[in-house]
């Protein structure tokens, strides 16, 4: 579904989070979810909903995987959410060394049930692969993990809307992604719906 696409349905986590808070935790749901809810999934349709049945399989699986991703991103903030709430909490440092512990586990069962290898093929994708895990990973995990206490949680979402946002931009623009009038509508109304989901009421 390239980057923009992918990268949009997996910050549908905030309706998981919402949905989450709403029936296990027993929060009362904003306005702001009760409005952002239905333009997400209108901003779907208009996305990959107009022409699901024509779409190729492979697309469709994808769009499925994409929120899955959503899924998965919402568990995981979860799970550190009650960490960092815990008496003895990790510091950042720590915490992301056993976050990426973690994953280096979860990836290399996966590869093995795949039959797939980890063997870095070449120097170029070694570096790359380097220079996407101190920049991406670390530095920007970082900078957010320390940024958001001192951010007033709208201008924080607003903030964390721009990747997305520039997702989607440089799929256009760098990887030529086909768009018509409809998906940039659509686009538009599931990033107004996130970041309704991420604000909070005063």
């Amino acid at each position: 579904v390239g980057p923009g696409l992918a990268t949009i349905l997996a910050n549908f986590q905030v309706f998981m989070l919402a949905a989450f808070g709403m029936l296990i935790l027993k929060e009362r749901p904003s306005w702001r979810l009760v409005v952002g809810i239905p333009l997400a999934l209108a901003g779907l349709f208009l996305l990959v909903g107009v022409d699901w049945t024509a779409l190729p399989a492979g697309y469709r699986l994808g769009v499925i995987f994409g929120l899955l991703t959503a899924v998965s991103y919402g568990s995981y903030l979860l799970a550190l959410r009650a960490s960092q709430a815990r008496a003895g909490r990790l510091e950042p440092i720590p915490n992301l060394m056993t976050i990426c512990f973690v994953a280096t586990v979860l990836l290399a069962v996966s590869v093995g049930l795949e039959g797939a290898t980890l063997a870095i093929p070449n120097v170029r994708t070694g570096l790359l692969l380097a220079g996407y895990g101190l920049t991406a990973e670390v530095v920007a995990w970082l900078l957010i993990s320390h940024g958001l206490p001192h951010v007033e949680a709208g201008r924080a979402g607003l903030v964390l809307l721009l990747q997305p946002s520039l997702a989607f931009v440089w799929d256009v623009l760098l990887f030529h992604r086909p768009t018509r009038m409809s998906d940039v509508a659509g686009a538009l109304l599931a990033l107004g719906a996130i970041y309704l989901g991420t604000r909070r009421d005063k």
